[in-house]
């Protein structure tokens, strides 16, 4: 995985066009116990992913030491800093919640003005139920 991901999101492909099928460890190790020690070949055919260690996950079959096997990932990446000046690489669906995100800091910076605590609760839940809609909309699609 790149230095900058999180966690794997997906494994589609090999560059190659080959698909790549999401399979899970455990039925790997009832059906092939031995897995992890096949002949290594370039093309991967299954994937699994590490629910212990998130960016990191497991291929079938193994991969040759000579990293001539790629494979395509999408994955969810650490942002890195901004400055005030720099442009956000964001695409427009996600400025409201970018917006509502600001807006709870700004206001729970401002305690002058004992109301903006709720107001920046207010904000925050706002931010937290886009996130977790959007999460939850993308896993019953």
């Amino acid at each position: 995985m790149p230095a900058d991901a999180k966690e794997l999101k997906y494994i589609p492909r090999n560059v190659n066009g080959v698909a790549i099928r999401e399979v899970s460890r455990d039925l790997m190790d009832a059906h092939m116990p031995n897995w992890y020690t096949s002949p290594a070949k370039v093309t991967v055919q299954h994937s699994m992913f590490n629910d212990v260690d998130p960016p990191v996950f497991f291929v079938y079959p193994p991969q040759p030491n000579t990293g001539m096997g790629t494979i395509e990932i999408v994955y969810y990446a650490i942002p890195g800093d901004i400055g005030l000046s720099d442009a956000i690489l964001l695409p427009d669906a996600y400025i409201g919640y970018l917006v509502d995100y600001i807006l709870y800091r700004a206001f729970s910076k401002d305690t002058e003005f004992a109301a903006n605590t709720e107001v920046a609760q207010s904000y925050l839940s706002a931010f937290v139920n886009s996130l977790t809609g959007k999460s939850t909309v993308e896993k019953q699609t």
